[in-house]
């Protein structure tokens, strides 16, 4: 490696590319001469002009342009890049770094915690999966069977009246949770899962090998409109007699 570090430049014997120290301890690269960066980005910056590749993948892309990764990702040219292409996003950078966005794509954990900083309001990972089988935040991929969420459909989201809603009918339960909804017996929950009238959301599985089975909450409510089912009777029916929902058919054989 030839670059040379000193308190207000870095330099490179292999190449004229230069980073020079700013206002406010701020560096200029001089293929991004109207960004501000920080040294060690600067310095990962230099380095990256100094190798002189041929070609650049993201990582190395991201290093050059001073970028994330998964913002060099959403770049609209594939990897990898030739140092024509690379000069030509340096040279256009001030028009296509708003359209990379600051957010990357997350799953729900990490998506309530951008929402909640970004709207002041608590928003919960059922929450966050309701609104994105709405539309509201499009799914843009799973990771291990769980949804990642877009980055920028998250930092754009300017809907906070959507949240409540999508927290009320999103939220799982559990069946015991169900039968209280409903205000029947476990039995008659079980019954509804049995005909296939109500069906599993969620699925894990515990360290003792145990499955915890969670229920869409507005899934259960539409069920109080199915009129296959007199609630009253299903209410009104004493404790250890049968229920009327054990004469559903079971789905598999329905």
């Amino acid at each position: 490696m030839t670059v040379t570090i000193t308190d207000s430049t870095i330099t490179s014997d292999r190449t004229t590319d230069r980073a020079d120290l700013a206002e406010n301890g701020q560096w200029v690269l001089s293929w991004m001469p109207t960004r501000r960066i920080h040294h060690r980005p600067a310095r990962e910056a230099m380095v990256m002009a100094d190798r002189r590749l041929s070609q650049l993948g993201p990582r190395q892309l991201a290093d050059y342009l001073v970028l994330d990764e998964f913002q060099v990702r959403r770049l609209p040219s594939s990897a990898p890049w030739g140092r024509d292409a690379a000069a030509a996003i340096a040279a256009d950078i001030d028009t296509i770094l708003p359209t990379l966005g600051t957010v990357p794509d997350v799953g729900s954990v990490r998506a309530t915690t951008v929402l909640t900083e970004r709207l002041g309001i608590d928003v919960t990972g059922d929450a966050v999966t309701e609104l994105g089988a709405q539309g509201h935040l499009p799914i843009v991929g799973d990771y291990k069977g769980h949804d990642v969420f877009c980055g920028r459909a998250l930092e754009t989201f300017d809907r906070p009246d959507l949240i409540g809603p999508a927290e009320e009918t999103g939220r799982m339960l559990l069946i015991d949770d169900v039968a209280a909804e409903l205000g029947v017996r476990r039995s008659d929950a079980d019954h509804l899962v049995r005909a296939g009238l109500l069906t599993v959301h969620t699925a894990t599985q515990t360290r003792w090998g145990t499955w915890i089975y969670r229920y869409r909450r507005g899934d259960v409510l539409a069920l109080l409109d199915d009129s296959r089912i007199d609630w009253d009777t299903v209410r009104t029916t004493p404790r250890g007699r049968r229920s009327p929902l054990a004469a559903l058919p079971t789905a598999t054989t329905a």
